[in-house]
């Protein structure tokens, strides 16, 4: 397992699950301009939770999604490794996670899309392909 310090919190990357990318790090810089306290965000395709962590740290009440359940156990350890109790984290898909009526102030969405080595496309399972 890959540890990251980041923005003085720690995140915790399983292997199998996608590495925060330098488009990762664009987008908390973002989430750093601001406080968040009492926002709804969404994270879609969490990953690790690296997002979801700094969100919820900034003040926000986070549901952090994933298809896949080693992403989502590593989202969560990441939460609450880190103190983020306001992180809910959710195994499936936006149209089965989340209910119709949910509303949020703000939407993340990193999924993953970068090669990797190795004969893989990405680092995504391929299995996964068909669900996102």
């Amino acid at each position: 397992m890959k540890r990251l310090k980041v923005d003085g919190f720690m995140i915790y990357i399983f292997p199998g699950v996608y590495e925060p990318a330098e488009d990762t790090y664009l987008l908390l810089e973002v989430i750093n301009r601001r406080s968040l306290d009492g926002w709804k965000v969404l994270e879609l395709c969490t990953g690790c939770g690296i997002l979801a962590v700094a969100a919820a740290l900034k003040g926000a009440s986070v549901v952090a999604v994933d298809v896949d359940p080693l992403s989502v156990a590593n989202a969560f350890l990441n939460a609450r490794a880190n103190g983020a109790d306001n992180v809910e984290v959710i195994c499936g898909d936006l149209c089965s996670a989340i209910s119709q009526a949910a509303s949020f102030d703000l939407v993340l969405a990193n999924p993953p899309y970068l090669p990797s080595e190795g004969d893989r496309r990405w680092s995504a399972k391929p299995r996964l392909l068909g669900r996102l």
